[in-house]
């Protein structure tokens, strides 16, 4: 029997709201013609996505406030990302939010965030070759600061700042390419380091690095004022 995903749903003990991703086919990395395309962006591959939910928006300081009790960002805002939060903290705030709410959140992989953020598109950005202050929230625009949920518009799932605000964690450990990369969607976890990936650009970064091939990674406790996470279930 095929199960059928609401469109939308909210999670009651955070507020935190979900879409609907469909299934799909993608092609995952960027082409070597690509503007400040890096090396770790291929080789490009054909991944087939699950239907899964992927949160709207990135985790906010009040969420997170909820569930651990402390607002570890440096940049205050109660609807603004949290900041500050490491790959292991962000697996902390979802075991102790499971724990509450019996659920099985967690964060996306690699491959589903990439998709996430391209919905259904191909250049470098969901809005196409380049984006301006007015789209995203990156280094040239003159607040200087994250900025709360909503502020610039969605991409094509109903997704908002996958594109720029603060970066955010992945499930994946890093590999420097995609050879050898799961074709399936799922994680490409490992024992080879303790690195993990992050995606999606931040508010005090150019706009290269806000595209949605980019990928970069860090140790699993590092923790910095311009990275976050959304939730995946």
């Amino acid at each position: 029997m095929t199960q059928i995903m609401p469109s939308q749903y909210t999670d009651p003990t955070t507020g935190i709201c979900f879409v609907s991703i469909p299934q799909g086919t993608f092609i995952m990395g960027s082409p070597r013609e690509e503007k400040n395309r890096k090396a770790c962006e291929g080789p490009q591959h054909i991944v087939h996505i699950s239907a899964f939910h992927l949160a709207q928006f990135q985790v906010t300081q009040e969420q997170y406030s909820i569930i651990m009790g402390v607002n570890p960002s440096d940049l205050l805002g109660a609807n603004c990302p949290v900041d500050c939060v490491s790959w292991e903290d962000a697996q902390a705030f979802i075991s102790t939010l499971n724990a509450v709410s019996q659920a099985t959140y967690r964060l996306p992989t690699e491959a589903e965030w990439e998709y996430s953020c391209r919905a259904s598109t191909q250049t470098p950005f969901y809005f196409g070759q380049t984006i301006t202050p007015d789209q995203v929230n990156y280094g040239s625009k003159t607040s200087c600061r994250n900025t709360p949920m909503g502020i610039h518009p969605p991409n094509g799932f109903g997704l908002y700042d996958m594109h720029g605000n603060v970066y955010e964690w992945c499930e994946d450990t890093w590999h420097d390419s995609y050879q050898g990369a799961p074709s399936d969607g799922s994680a490409w976890v490992d024992e080879s380091t303790n690195h993990k990936v992050y995606r999606g650009g931040a508010w005090n970064t150019s706009a290269h690095f806000a595209r949605s091939a980019y990928r970069f990674h860090q140790p699993q406790t590092w923790a910095y004022y311009n990275i976050g996470f959304r939730l995946a279930f």
